[in-house]
């Protein structure tokens, strides 16, 4: 067996992509003291900090190993600093014995600490923690970058934070590790976001696509999509109502639940089209219109509206109103009575789809089967997705070989139409995890994919979604090497070699399912494709 430290340092170079490696541990016949610091990072990477300290605490019991003791200790502070709570005797002690450390251990433990003092606020402490030797590995020196960008961000040197922030991200996109990279641009979009709010607004919706393209869930990383919500509030951004959908799909980590609650009130309905003419409605349509008197609505259907008479407005009234308006000025989101939110949503989904719809023409068959088939295995929520209903997405696949036939069938729903545009361009979240299936996908060549998407139609919606994971989380590992060969069933091993992909790859995508259930499930359904 590899030295325990060594077992571990995929972790320190990797962070969170590491995942089946840990999970590789957890299931393998190991001590208790390996499998509880396994268990540690986990959920720390989940976002559960009780549940990571709790494991922290039983592998201290039980760890031997001075350097991996250390670091467990810098784990303990972390964790607890992510709950809010200062531990300064813990704190003090790991500074003062940095000096006995050896130099990869001391090197990760100086940016935890730096991290924590980051967060616990630079003004409260007497001074900042000495980092000893000028030579430091990538991963440490990133986080060791972003911990001093915070710094400068609460000492009001923004232009200096915001270099560091950029040197975070660009050390660990080399690497490259998740956590940095989306953690370094997510803070430089916090920071930057009142006086810089459609640059911050970019780098968000980059921060989201490195967290759809790098983790299955965000877990601990959650922040990144509060940061994306927050901003496209504050400039007034139809595309929330994506963010505020994709927000209330995912598992939300404790601390977050305001912002559910505040995104569902942002969730379009595309199953509504008449609402009743309440005095809020009334209200903010007089504000709206003001001087408006244009042929789409007459003065008297205003008139009765603005009365009460009319008692139910429809949707294509409300369209007809609210279509001129925005044609010569911005409507400010926050005020926007939900009625005519829902409806100036549905008014961009119409026009976004017969843009696309033009761009799709320009494309290839083969081109155009690629984005069909990753657009649809990148979705989140597919439980009431008409296309998830048995041969209705069949139906739309092969509908791509004629753009008017094709134009006709999704138009017909909203939710048709807006998986359309997402083809072409898509929310950054779903991006990302498109991006990722994409290279499992062109990896199988025209003639496999063929194959492979014929008899990925035949399955139910359950199979499917496993096996879209798996070929998201395939993605995911290209190019990432942890030095340590990892092994699988036979039936993996022999789907890599049907389709045409890489073997190891599919060894880390198959151990990136926690539970052995779902695991076996897919061995089942990749002998059967």
């Amino acid at each position: 067996m590899r030295k325990l430290p060594e077992l571990f340092m995929p972790i320190f170079r990797y962070g969170a992509s590491a995942k089946p490696l840990i999970i590789k541990i957890i299931n393998s016949n190991l001590p208790n003291s390996i499998r509880y610091i396994a268990l540690s990072f986990l959920h720390t990477w989940k976002g559960d900090y009780n549940k990571a300290l709790h494991y922290t605490y039983k592998a201290l019991d039980l760890c031997r190993n001075g350097s991996i003791r250390y670091i467990l200790l810098a784990r303990k502070l972390s964790c607890k600093a992510s709950l809010g709570e200062k531990d300064e005797k813990l704190y003090r002690f790991l500074k003062s014995n940095l000096n006995k450390m050896s130099g990869r251990t001391r090197e990760d433990i100086e940016a935890v600490i730096s991290n924590v003092e980051a967060r616990w606020g630079m003004e409260k402490l007497k001074r900042e923690t000495r980092n000893w030797g000028s030579k430091k590995i990538v991963p440490a020196l990133a986080f060791l970058y972003l911990a001093k960008a915070r710094k400068l961000a609460e000492k009001g040197n923004l232009s200096q934070a915001i270099n560091h922030y950029i040197q975070a991200y660009r050390l660990s996109k080399d690497i490259p590790h998740p956590s940095g990279i989306t953690s370094s641009l997510n803070g430089l979009a916090w920071r930057i976001r009142k006086k810089h709010p459609f640059w911050a607004h970019s780098v968000s919706k980059r921060a989201v696509y490195y967290l759809g393209y790098y983790r299955e869930v965000p877990g601990n990383l959650f922040g990144c999509l509060d940061t994306l919500f927050v901003i496209e509030k504050a400039i007034n951004s139809c595309s929330i109502a994506q963010t505020a959908q994709i927000i209330a799909s995912l598992p939300v980590p404790k601390g977050y639940e305001e912002l559910l609650m505040e995104a569902e009130k942002s969730i379009p309905n595309y199953n509504i089209s008449m609402y009743e003419n309440t005095e809020e409605v009334r209200k903010y349509l007089r504000m709206l219109i003001g001087p408006y008197r244009k042929e789409n609505v007459s003065i008297g259907g205003l008139s009765a509206i603005f009365t009460g008479k009319t008692k139910v407005i429809r949707g294509n009234t409300l369209k007809k109103i609210i279509e001129r308006i925005t044609e010569s000025r911005n409507m400010d989101i926050t005020s926007m009575s939900y009625p005519v939110y829902n409806e100036l949503v549905k008014i961009e989904i119409e026009k976004g789809f017969q843009e696309v719809i033009k761009s799709l023409e320009q494309l290839s068959l083969s081109e155009r089967q690629v984005l069909s088939i990753s657009t649809y295995m990148a979705q989140i929520e597919r439980d009431k997705f008409y296309l998830s209903r048995k041969d209705k997405f069949k139906e739309a696949y092969e509908a791509l070989g004629e753009t008017g036939k094709l134009k006709r069938y999704m138009s017909k729903r909203y939710e048709t139409m807006e998986f359309m545009i997402d083809m072409v361009r898509a929310h950054p979240y779903i991006e990302g995890r498109k991006a990722v299936v994409r290279k499992a996908i062109e990896r199988m060549g025209k003639k496999r994919m063929s194959e492979f998407v014929k008899r990925y139609t035949e399955f139910d919606e359950a199979d499917r979604k496993l096996l879209d994971r798996f070929l998201r989380n395939y993605g995911r590992y290209e190019g990432i090497r942890f030095g340590i060969r990892i092994d699988g069933p036979e039936r993996v091993r022999s789907f890599a070699k049907r389709y045409n992909v890489k073997i190891q790859q599919c060894f880390i995508a198959y151990w990136c399912e926690e539970d052995g259930r779902p695991r076996r499930k897919l061995e089942r359904i990749l002998e059967n494709i």
